[in-house]
Order: C-alpha cells, then sequence, then structure tokens
C-alpha cells in the first residue's frame, strides 16, 4: 500500500517557476493529501488583491467606493463592512459613471509578488454615478433596545460582470459620528 501511495504522490509533484521540485499534495510523514481553497491558492499564485479602510461619518452620512471591473479578467470579490451604530449598505451593478473619484490603493496578498492589478479591477472613492441595479441590500442595528452596530459580508464570493460598473454605499443611519469599517478581497483570473 506504501508503494502505491508513493507512486501516486510521485505523480502529483509539481514544478515550480524556478526549476525545483515541490510536493504540494502531501505534508510530512503520514502522507496525508493538502487542499486548499481557490482563494488560497490564488494569494500564493500572487493573483490575490485587497483594499482596507475606515471612514468616520456623521449621521445620515454616506461614502461610496466605485469598482469597475476589467474586460479580460473575472474578478471573484468578497467584502465586510461594519459599524458600531445603525447602517444601510447597498451594492449597485452596472452604473453610469461621470467621475471616478479618487483612487484607492490596492495591494497583493503575496507581499513579495510582482503581480498587480493594475488595468483590471480598480477602485475610487467619491464616485459620480446615476442609475445600476441593486444586488446586495442590506441593515443593520436596528436600533435600542436591540442592537446599535452590526456587520455585513457576503457568505459566497461574487463574480463581477466584465466591463461593468459597481458603486458601494455605506450610510451611518445612526444618530452620532460613527468609524465604519470596509474591507474587499478578491481574485482575478483569465476568462474564457
Amino acid at each position: 500500500m506504501r508503494d502505491i501511495t508513493n507512486f501516486l504522490l510521485s505523480k502529483l509533484r509539481l514544478n515550480s517557476d524556478a526549476g525545483r521540485t515541490r510536493d504540494e499534495s502531501a505534508t510530512d510523514n503520514t502522507g496525508a493529501v493538502i487542499g486548499i481553497d481557490i482563494g488560497h491558492h490564488q494569494i500564493h499564485e500572487g493573483n490575490h488583491f485587497y483594499h482596507k479602510g475606515f471612514k468616520s461619518l456623521g449621521s445620515g452620512a454616506s461614502y461610496s467606493i466605485l469598482l469597475k471591473a476589467p474586460l479580460l479578467k473575472l474578478v471573484h470579490l468578497n467584502f465586510y463592512v461594519s459599524n458600531p451604530s445603525e447602517m444601510t449598505f447597498s451594492l449597485l451593478e452596472n452604473v453610469t459613471v461621470s467621475a471616478d473619484g479618487t483612487s484607492l490603493n490596492i495591494f497583493n496578498n503575496k507581499r513579495g509578488s510582482q503581480g498587480s492589478p493594475a488595468n483590471l479591477l480598480t477602485m475610487f472613492h467619491t464616485p459620480t454615478t446615476t442609475g445600476g441595479s441593486e444586488i446586495f441590500p442590506a441593515s443593520v442595528g436596528a436600533g435600542a433596545p436591540l442592537r446599535s452596530g452590526g456587520d455585513v459580508r457576503n457568505e459566497s464570493e461574487i463574480i463581477l460582470k466584465q466591463e461593468f460598473n459597481y458603486k458601494m454605499t455605506l450610510t451611518n443611519s445612526g444618530s452620532s459620528t460613527a468609524i465604519l469599517n470596509y474591507y474587499f478581497c478578491w481574485y482575478e483570473v483569465q476568462s474564457g
């Protein structure tokens, strides 16, 4: 049985870019097969990116982020938003953009990677847009005496439509100023 296992594991060896051979299918002396999800794999490949930030918003104030999906890549997006106060959240698809706003910094999860989302998914804050279809509405923090804050996240990644514009808007619907936190992470793969 051990000979069959060793034979199968030898067939699963992969050549790295540097020409070295590494065994990505088993760990330690047990021969256990390792499996990682595609998002984690994309981090190791240098194709996984993120943007994280926070914004102090007064009562009734909003903050918007524009996401522009590329033509040649499929963007697999996850997001997380939290607020210590009441908040509404909206994600619009296919908005018409008249002004991008200010570009946001995007980072590669694999810090030593040369991979860049340049000319791929781009992000801007305070854009000027019209229209769009709401694909992810949410409201958190139903108010006293229940809960005053909360978070919003997608349970499964959203694969953005190519060359579509998306607008995420956070609104502090609480009675006082609050700091809203947001986090986007995604990987990009060749379409087709």
